[in-house]
């Protein structure tokens, strides 16, 4: 199958993102990497499903980042990434540091049990990419004119774990508060039923 030979170099990705990988020794893309990565370059919407550990966040970070390409002076979060836990935003805020070495990409992270001020002074910097729980989303757009309307994408991320936690309600609510021209990308180790209606 032709996805199965890809590998990073011929997926169309920067020079910068391409340098990076290399020095992450990341060679070889995985099965659910060969399968997401072109179809986000394409702009497509996706629901992926693939067991923990797979490497599912690289697999939309990768062409995320190529995408964005340099931090945009237009205010506004450009990329919304939705996580159930403050672990997992660490880990996310990990590989993103590491993928975005040698651009001018900025991120920031919006979770409970942080710095509450911090987080706000973060927003300030105009992240290209917000990494955040959905109910400091809800806190933050109630609590100050932070908006959503220049989010291109929308990741959904653990997506089984945000429905199981009681964030439906949240999600519905950001997903009005995003551009409906956004790129829509949903990611679940398990599509239980009530994922699989919403």
């Amino acid at each position: 199958e032709l996805l199965e030979k890809l590998d990073f170099a011929k997926m169309g990705l920067s020079d910068a993102l391409l340098e990076n990988l290399s020095q992450l020794n990341y060679t070889k893309p995985t099965h659910i990497q060969t399968k997401i990565i072109p179809l986000f370059l394409e702009g497509k919407d996706i629901v992926a499903c693939s067991k923990t550990g797979s490497g599912k966040t690289a697999a939309y970070m990768i062409p995320l980042i190529n995408k964005l390409k340099c931090h945009s002076g237009v205010i506004g979060t450009r990329a919304l990434i939705l996580i159930p836990s403050r672990e997992l935003a660490l880990q996310t805020s990990k590989c993103i540091r590491e993928l975005i070495r040698g651009t001018d990409l900025k991120y920031a992270i919006v979770i409970g049990g942080h710095d509450y001020e911090g987080q706000f002074d973060s927003l300030a910097s105009n992240p290209d990419i917000l990494i955040a729980t959905p109910g400091r989303v809800m806190e933050i757009l109630q609590e100050t004119k932070f908006t959503l309307t220049k989010v291109e994408h929308l990741v959904i991320d653990e997506a089984d774990a945000l429905f199981e936690m009681g964030f439906a309600p949240q999600i519905r609510e950001i997903l009005k508060r995003v551009s409906t021209k956004r790129q829509t990308m949903l990611l679940s180790a398990t599509i239980p039923a009530e994922l699989s209606q919403f």
